[in-house]
């Protein structure tokens, strides 16, 4: 739990890996070294670090680190309560991860956004994602404990929709 030698070590990674024209290298530091700010609760420098990283992945046209970027960026916008941004973020992400055919990461994301409806008081919009991040989990069994949390946000959403059944 030591995330400022955690972060030195990231940023000197990444200027190693930059420095033998190791892309893949560079940008997982880039990631990491975001992560490192983040835990330690320093929001601005991480969300900082993020989009640094966003910047790297698009010059490097790498479909897989570039959505992965916009979802940091959106988990980092979250800590610091800016919805409609977080949104945007995510959404960019959403559009990636389909056409990278992650699944997984699609309907991480597609809970994370009907999170965001929910907060934003959108609740429909909030049940029709969370639908969609329950009907994917599904497909993945060993993974029994992440749909349970969605399964209990999209009983959220149906109680503000004033449908205590379905809840």
């Amino acid at each position: 739990y030591d995330y400022g030698t955690s972060a030195k070590n990231y940023q000197l990674a990444a200027q190693l890996y930059q420095s033998v024209d190791s892309t893949e290298g560079h940008l997982a530091s880039l990631l990491e070294l975001g992560k490192a700010y983040s835990f330690s609760k320093n929001y601005a420098k991480a969300l900082e670090i993020f989009r640094h990283y966003n910047r790297e992945a698009i010059k490097a046209k790498d479909s897989s680190h570039i959505a992965d970027s916009f979802m940091v960026i959106g988990l980092e916008l979250g800590h610091m309560d800016s919805l409609e941004p977080k949104l945007v973020s995510y959404k960019k992400a959403l559009v990636l991860y389909e056409k990278l055919g992650n699944e997984l990461a699609k309907a991480r994301l597609n809970n994370n956004i009907g999170n965001v409806y929910f907060d934003l008081r959108e609740y429909d919009t909030s049940r029709s994602y969370l639908e969609k991040y329950v009907e994917i989990m599904r497909c993945y069994p060993e993974r029994e404990l992440e749909l349970s949390y969605g399964l209990s946000n999209l009983g959220r959403a149906h109680i503000e929709l004033g449908d205590v059944k379905k809840a």
